[in-house]
């Protein structure tokens, strides 16, 4: 069967379409994929977590020494030393790529692994509480009680690139008891997690406004 061209110009027209319709929806779906991962590996942080805490007289992973009552997105700093989180890599069954998001190309589940089998610094898609803005060392503490712990957010404005939450339209979070949320953001500025967005820059808010942000009220 033989074809005119103005009909090949047709259908090409139409499967060009249909393919520009398709593509959004494909992207919508690989995105909450991506989304369903990070939730997926905050579950399995909040896993390792208990059992650390279990194992350490109630108390969370501190950042150094003691608690400084900082937030991170670090799990192990220059010469192996691990802070925070990065306490439950290995002896936790906590694999290094948890602490990765695949909605964030620079902080990928295989970034972090391959950056953990390096002696630097390791960078997360995650940012750990702590004891920051009134977090209690003691995890089951009554005061602890709705309060979010690790986020797939930052509130450090730190050189190069940064935790961004799935395009800055949500944030997955952990809570104290163990349960994960996915939070819609708000691109007003002071809102939720974003203070302003432009093309060319990000401002973000100070720790304790996004902690009290993702604290249930």
């Amino acid at each position: 069967m033989c074809f005119t061209l103005i009909e090949l110009l047709v259908s090409m027209g139409i499967i060009a379409v249909l393919a520009s319709m398709l593509l959004p929806a494909l992207s919508k779906a690989r995105e909450k994929a991506r989304q369903t991962t990070c939730m997926s590996n905050l579950r399995q942080i909040g896993l390792g977590l208990e059992m650390y805490v279990d194992d350490n007289h109630g108390l969370i992973p501190n950042i150094s020494g003691d608690y400084m009552g900082v937030s991170i997105p670090i799990v192990r700093m220059y010469g192996g030393v691990t802070f925070g989180l990065g306490k439950l890599v290995g002896q936790y069954q906590i694999s290094p790529e948890l602490f990765g998001c695949p909605s964030n190309p620079s902080r990928s589940p295989g970034y972090v692994k391959s950056a953990w089998q390096s002696p630097g610094v390791v960078q997360t898609a995650y940012i750990y509480r702590e004891t920051d803005y009134e977090f209690e060392p003691l995890k089951g503490h009554d005061r602890n009680s709705g309060k979010a712990i690790l986020m797939d957010f930052s509130c450090i404005a730190a050189s190069g690139t940064s935790i961004v939450p799935h395009g800055y339209e949500s944030v997955n979070i952990l809570y104290s008891d163990g349960h994960v949320e996915r939070r819609r953001n708000n691109s007003v500025p002071g809102a939720l997690y974003t203070t302003s967005v432009t093309s060319s820059s990000v401002t973000v808010p100070p720790c304790d406004e996004i902690w009290a942000n993702a604290d249930e009220r």
